[in-house]
């Protein structure tokens, strides 16, 4: 039997229970996710597609029914411990970044996912050439733009740093949710 990453086991999420228009978005989801897996969830506007990665990420509690990472109940881990195993990136080219960092404070905040964390001295020099080397593959000029604060990169150059950021660790899990509206056709590829 192949190893399982991750499983959704009959997840049910219902939202909207306080009000009187209650709400089931997912139904008994199960979906069982095997290494090297390359799932396309297709639906249309408010079919639920970013609800099943908000519950896969945690930031959305589940009703009903569990999720499993490597055999373990995560269910109620909370994003923070899940970004030991998990990444995403968003649609949203504002999200998944910190506007006023920099991009190469981004990349260290990134090579720091999982990881408990405290204050101390950041060691920027000596990462600030790995983050120049992996920026320059994105091919958007990145690599120039390390001292930039995210907030003035462009649309493109934001979303290129979430990916980067998001595949830093190589995460066992990786979310793409419509990561290259925003990309040009040479940065998409």
């Amino acid at each position: 039997m192949t190893e399982v990453i991750l499983s959704l086991k009959d997840v049910t999420v219902t939202v909207n229970k306080k009000q009187n228009n209650e709400t089931r978005i997912l139904k008994s989801i199960n979906l069982d996710v095997h290494p090297g897996d390359f799932i396309t969830i297709l639906g249309s506007n408010g079919a639920g597609k970013s609800t099943v990665f908000n519950v896969i990420s945690g930031t959305l509690p589940v009703d009903s029914g569990k999720i499993l990472h490597a055999g373990q109940d995560i269910s109620k881990e909370s994003p923070e411990k899940r970004a030991k195993f998990l990444s995403r990136v968003f649609q949203d080219t504002k999200m998944g970044t910190s506007p006023r960092m920099t991009v190469a404070e981004n990349l260290l905040l990134a090579s720091k996912r999982g990881e408990k964390r405290s204050l101390a001295p950041r060691h920027m020099k000596a990462k600030i050439n790995e983050f120049r080397h992996l920026a320059s593959k994105m091919g958007n000029n990145l690599d120039h733009r390390l001292d930039t604060p995210t907030e003035n990169l462009s649309g493109g150059q934001r979303q290129a740093l979430s990916f980067l950021m998001a595949t830093y660790k190589k995460p066992d899990v990786l979310l793409l949710d419509e990561h290259t509206a925003a990309l040009d056709p040479k940065t998409s590829a």
